[in-house]
């Protein structure tokens, strides 16, 4: 392929950061979508831009972020495999969870009951319903995600020891054929994936845990072996007429158990196709480090975890103080500020501050200990 792993390790990097900075594009245009649409701060437009927009990020960006999460996955466990590697990915994941759930999570949740008129206070009420109805969450779901995850494949790797299946022929036809890989995923997710569902808290549940799962095992296999990262990256023209089809079904009015089963084949057609699709351009163009994308890489965890909330008061302030605004102008300066403050914020205080950047990356450049400080820091 002739593809260097330090050219793979740049532009899957670079993928990763886009789809976390995305983020801040998505959440703000929930806020403008027509009336009809809810989401915790609305402002509703009649464009129907912000619906096309939300739904075609909804389709490829956490698949996508999943599918480059694996790969950073297989690469991080590629050597060591031990207690302490682990470890110190599960504190990249869970300090920020819990400083987030300890401050500005329950900040956020007020500006939510505020824009809504009922905010009284942090009373006890307040904190029952921020926990009971899983406000502590948000955005942050893919944290919990993600740690299921790395722990499940670092129980595979050290534990189990299995032989390498990914080498099997079948596995290579699969990541050429996205449909294969989609029935694949289907059938072994979905009857999980109803079983898991009444399990949630607030709007996540453990069921968005098993509904990712494929594309985070994708992007494994596309570490393990590089010749299935050519394959995944470039999808067929039977695999994107059937993502076209199985995404204009589900749009359709089928319910119950069929509803279930087209919107879930939907969901791994078009997150497969367009996750290769997408690995195929970071890999044309983004295939080589620059200053500009060092800086945004470096920033995009940070720009992530703050943007949720930055995004709720803005947009808050907007709807309040410029109501003749259109919305288009809105958007623009909701997701320019949020960019601005959250970018300054990583490189001028996370980056500077070494509790600052254990506090909300989980990088420590200080002792840790022995059991969660490896020997070397992985990307």
């Amino acid at each position: 392929m002739g593809e260097s792993a330090g050219v793979r390790y740049h532009y899957m990097d670079s993928m990763r950061a886009a789809m976390m900075v995305a983020g801040v594009f998505f959440h703000a245009a929930l806020v403008y979508r027509p009336a009809g649409y809810s989401w915790r701060v609305t402002d509703p437009s009649d464009l129907g831009f912000f619906v096309w927009l939300t739904e075609s990020l909804h389709w490829f960006r956490m698949p996508a972020f999943f599918a480059v999460a694996g790969f950073f996955c297989a690469m991080t466990f590629g050597r060591d495999a031990g207690v302490r590697k682990l470890g110190s990915r599960l504190l990249v994941f869970g300090v920020p969870f819990a400083v987030m759930v300890c401050s500005l999570q329950a900040l956020q949740y007020a500006f939510k009951l505020d824009f809504q008129g009922s905010f009284a206070g942090f009373d006890a009420s307040f904190w029952r319903a921020y926990f009971r109805d899983g406000e502590f969450i948000s955005h942050l779901w893919f944290l919990i995600n993600l740690s299921i995850y790395y722990v499940a494949a670092w129980a595979c790797v050290t534990l189990l020891r299995q032989r390498d299946y990914l080498r099997a022929r079948v596995v290579t036809y699969a990541f050429r054929y996205k449909t294969a890989m989609t029935l694949v995923a289907t059938v072994c997710c979905l009857p999980a994936i109803v079983l898991l569902r009444p399990l949630t808290i607030g709007d996540y549940g453990l069921s968005a845990a098993v509904q990712y799962a494929p594309f985070f095992v994708a992007g494994y296999a596309i570490f393990r072996h590089a010749h299935l990262l050519e394959e995944f990256r470039r999808p067929g023209v039977v695999d994107i007429a059937l993502t076209v089809g199985l995404v204009a079904l589900s749009y359709g009015d089928f319910t119950g158990p069929v509803g279930r089963i087209i919107d879930l084949l939907a969901f791994y057609q078009g997150g497969f196709v367009l996750t290769g699709l997408c690995m195929l351009l970071f890999s044309s163009f983004f295939n080589s480090e620059n200053r500009l994308t060092r800086l945004i890489s470096d920033s995009a965890y940070t720009i992530y975890l703050l943007h949720h909330i930055l995004v709720v008061m803005f947009a808050t302030w907007a709807a309040r103080n410029l109501p003749e605004a259109s919305a288009a102008l809105k958007y623009s300066m909701v997701v320019g500020i949020v960019l601005a403050i959250t970018f300054a914020a990583h490189h001028l205080l996370v980056a500077r501050v070494s509790l600052a950047r254990f506090l909300l990356n989980g990088r420590a450049s200080f002792k840790l200990p022995r059991f969660l400080s490896p020997a070397r820091q992985s990307a």
